[in-house]
């Protein structure tokens, strides 16, 4: 079993169901703003991937389909961060951000 990066092994990360999409969006940090993809969505969370190198912890905004979404890395392994929300999406957010064939 690999390790995490952040000490949080994968069952315990993912609480909220996740919706799997693949969304292009931008990552924004006090030390750059960085290319990446969303690739799965809750209402409490979402996971990135981003070559960016970014710590635990670090506050992040992902701009998204016009949405800004302020979180907080949680965990990182091989270019994927977990990241929980400031405030939880409500449900009209969340499905706006969910294409149709997903939410489907």
């Amino acid at each position: 079993m690999q390790k995490p990066v952040s000490g949080v092994a994968p069952a315990e990360r993912e609480r909220a169901y996740r919706h799997k999409v693949f969304q292009p969006a931008t990552l924004r940090t006090t030390s750059g703003e960085y290319r990446c993809h969303l690739l799965n969505l809750s209402h409490t969370g979402m996971c990135v991937h981003c070559d960016a190198d970014l710590p635990d912890d670090t506050r992040i905004v992902v701009i998204c389909d016009g949405h800004m979404l302020a979180a907080r890395i949680r965990w990182r392994e091989a270019g994927k961060y977990g990241a929980q929300f400031v405030q939880p999406l409500g449900p009209t957010t969340l499905n706006r951000l969910i294409p149709a064939s997903v939410a489907a």
